[in-house]
């Protein structure tokens, strides 16, 4: 695996965390909900991108859960959470999701479905973080590592989608 890719995507986890415990703070209705699921998303990639490091041990089941509730918070149960318009403060959400709403919820969808290929492929062990499996549709991102694709495709929602901190 890319250790600059690792690199970039633990120092993006720490951040977004960080970032989150702050702003949840003042949040409210729809925003807080979907900062809340932010929040378990970020803390379950969390612990995935430290079995990745070495940081821990690998722990099959630790990824699986940890994979179950990234599956739980993505697809529909994510674009639930951004009605039109929902940007009151504290937001970090941009307008463009609704401006590229098929984009959005491409990557949400994407999302979901990276963390069931992973929750399926944890029992191979630390082997399976590195296992390639192909979109089930046709997609531009090419087939790589599972739990590399599920980080990516974090990486490219908040870098369109969600305002910089």
């Amino acid at each position: 695996m890319n250790s600059r890719f690792m690199t970039g995507a633990v120092l993006f986890a720490f951040l977004a965390l960080g970032a989150a415990a702050h702003a949840h703070s003042t949040a409210t209705g729809i925003v807080k909900e979907r900062m809340d699921a932010m929040k378990a998303i970020g803390k379950a990639t969390k612990s995935i991108v430290e079995m990745m490091q070495g940081k821990q041990g690998y722990d099959p089941v630790a990824v699986a859960a940890a994979a179950a509730v990234i599956e739980e918070h993505g697809g529909d149960s994510l674009l639930h959470q951004f009605p039109e318009g929902s940007l009151d403060d504290p937001t970090e959400a941009l307008p463009v999701i609704w401006e590229d709403w098929v984009e959005f919820k491409t990557l949400v969808e994407d999302l979901r479905r990276e963390a069931v290929l992973l929750k399926t492929v944890a029992e191979n062990g630390p082997a399976g973080f590195g296992e390639t499996i192909p979109f089930v549709e046709d997609r531009s991102q090419p087939a790589g590592p599972v739990a590399t694709r599920l980080l990516k495709t974090c990486k490219d929602c908040h870098d369109t989608f969600r305002e910089e901190n």
